[in-house]
């Protein structure tokens, strides 16, 4: 349910756009909601992003928000 929940947050703008103009005030009043419900399922909250999971990929050399991105591969 967790997930379900989460993957409901992530689509919203795109769902909630084809039914309204401005889509701030549904998607606060839905994200409310919805944070009641994770908040009461248990829901794992992510506190960080290890991001040495990149250094699986050393050809990856684009940098991501303040991830600086690998050396150039070879």
């Amino acid at each position: 349910m967790c997930y379900a929940t989460q993957l409901l947050v992530m689509q919203a703008p795109d769902i909630i756009s084809g039914l309204f103009t401005d889509v701030d005030p549904s998607q606060d009043a839905l994200g409310t909601e919805l944070n009641k419900l994770t908040n009461s399922l248990g829901c794992p909250k992510l506190n960080n992003i290890d991001k040495n999971q990149f250094n699986k990929y050393p050809g990856y050399t684009n940098s991501y928000k303040d991830y600086k991105g690998q050396g150039k591969a070879q």
